[in-house]
C-alpha cells in the first residue's frame, strides 16, 4: 500500500483523487479467536494507513467467517465483491 501511494504521489495524483476500498478480513479459520485473525489485523493496519494518509474509503466489506471473491472492471472503473461460494 505504501508503494503504490508513493508511486501515485511520484505520478503527481493528488490525495484528494485517491479513492479506496477495503476488502476482505475474513476469520476463515472458524476456531481462530478473531483477535488473533491475521486477516483482521490486516484490514485494522490498512485502515489505520488509510485515515493516516487521509486517504478517503469509498466502499468496506471487511470481517466475517467469509472468504470473498474480487473482480475489477478497470475500464468501468468498478469493482465487485462475492462470498466464496455463492453463485457468480
Amino acid at each position: 500500500m505504501r508503494y503504490m501511494l508513493r508511486e501515485l504521489l511520484r505520478l503527481q495524483v493528488a490525495k484528494k483523487e485517491i479513492i479506496s476500498t477495503v476488502v476482505g478480513g475474513a476469520n476463515v479459520l472458524r476456531n481462530i479467536d478473531p483477535q488473533w485473525s491475521v486477516a483482521g489485523r490486516n484490514v485494522t493496519m490498512a485502515i489505520a494507513m488509510l485515515e493516516k494518509e487521509k486517504i478517503r474509503v469509498a466502499y468496506s466489506d471487511v470481517g466475517g467467517t467469509k472468504g470473498r471473491v474480487i473482480e475489477h472492471f478497470s475500464d468501468l472503473n468498478r469493482t465487485k465483491v462475492r462470498y466464496h461460494g455463492a453463485e457468480p
